[in-house]
C-alpha cells in the first residue's frame, strides 16, 4: 500500500532512495515498521506455534494475523507458554 511506504519505508543504505527490492532499505523498513507497533530491542519477532487437523484449516485465513493464544488454541493450535493474553511474551 502506497501509504504503507510513505508511513515507514526508510533509506537504510542512504543512498537517498527508500528501495524495498534492495534488501538492507527492505530490512531496515520492516525493523521501523516493528519498533512503530511496540517491538523493543531484545524481544523476539515470531513465536514458534505447532499445528494441525482440520481444526486449522478452517480457521479465518488471509491476511487477519492478530489471533489470541486462547483463540490458537481452540483451534487446534498449540501456544508456547510464556505469552501474555494479548499474545506479547510474558
Amino acid at each position: 500500500m502506497p501509504s504503507s511506504f510513505h508511513r515507514w519505508a526508510v533509506d537504510f543504505d542512504g543512498n537517498g532512495r527508500r528501495d524495498l527490492w534492495h534488501p538492507v532499505d527492505a530490512i531496515g523498513s520492516i525493523a521501523n515498521y516493528l519498533v512503530s507497533h511496540g517491538w523493543r530491542k531484545g524481544e523476539p519477532v515470531t513465536v514458534r506455534v505447532f499445528a494441525r487437523g482440520a481444526e486449522v484449516r478452517a480457521m479465518k485465513t488471509g491476511y487477519d494475523t492478530r489471533y489470541r493464544p486462547a483463540t490458537l488454541s481452540r483451534n487446534g493450535v498449540r501456544v508456547p507458554t510464556g505469552l501474555d493474553s494479548a499474545g506479547k511474551p510474558a
